[in-house]
């Protein structure tokens, strides 16, 4: 009998910050602009991107999570290449059954005008751009809406997830996080994040972080120790730099192999 060699274990790695976490904490949107890069030569089995997570981890078992991301991202196995994409991501049982990329699955719903569609290409004549981007539940329809364009000034819908695709989701979210995240496979050395190099001013940034309100307003997050906390996977590979002002620089060379 043929043997069916099984799938390498996908690993996962983030430089990135999250809301604080409280019992009763309830958040109803967030928005950032994102610095752009590409990375020409991922494969498949390898990703990088940067984004915003919008969770409500329900009552803690995995299948219970509900959650919204939005950003770019190179990702061959998606997208059949290696250029920059902007994408939209959700599930309603962390990623179990419910959810997909994009337009891939009924869920995400764009709108007639959209600056931009999920899963076009960014296009990056001079190697880097900004996109800002602004999810929030809004307080008319209950739905979670995604506003897209260059600055925080001036952004224009895109499409919104209907309430009803989520459970935990339909109320509010638990957590909050914005950040760079890599994929690939164990035992392949991890790819670049951001635009590859260290966490510093040289290196990709997210700026303009704020909280966002039912009606689309934005707001600060509160100072430590109620304030954002830094989440780093793997200091050898992706780093994050202390977070002031509304912003944050992240990324790294990549190179973890586990």
């Amino acid at each position: 009998m043929m043997s069916i060699r099984p799938r390498p274990r996908q690993v996962v790695h983030l430089a990135a910050y999250e809301s604080y976490q409280a019992a009763g904490n309830q958040y109803t949107g967030a928005m950032a602009t994102f610095d752009v890069y590409g990375f020409p030569n991922l494969v498949k089995g390898e990703s990088s991107s940067a984004q915003i997570w919008v969770i409500n981890k329900g009552n803690g078992e995995s299948d219970n999570v509900n959650k919204i991301m939005s950003g770019w991202e190179v990702n061959p196995d998606i997208y059949g290449d290696s250029k920059t994409h902007f994408f939209v991501f959700w599930t309603a049982d962390g990623e179990d059954e419910t959810g997909c990329y994009n337009l891939n699955c009924l869920g995400f719903v764009p709108v007639n005008g959209a600056p931009i569609t999920p899963g076009d290409s960014l296009e990056l004549p001079h190697g880097q751009t900004r996109i800002s981007l602004k999810i929030y539940k809004s307080r008319d329809d209950g739905d979670w809406w995604l506003y897209y364009g260059n600055d925080n000034i001036g952004l224009t819908r895109v499409g919104y997830w209907p309430k009803d695709l989520f459970t935990t989701l339909s109320g509010h979210a638990t957590v909050i996080a914005w950040g760079g995240m890599t994929t690939s496979y164990e035992g392949r050395s991890s790819p670049p994040m951001g635009n590859g190099k260290w966490a510093g001013r040289e290196s990709a940034t997210v700026r303009n972080i704020q909280y966002v309100d039912t009606s689309g307003g934005g707001y600060d997050p509160p100072t430590w120790p109620a304030g954002l906390h830094i989440v780093e996977t793997h200091r050898n590979c992706y780093r994050a730099t202390t977070f002031g002002d509304g912003m944050f620089h992240y990324g790294g060379p990549g190179g973890c192999v586990r």
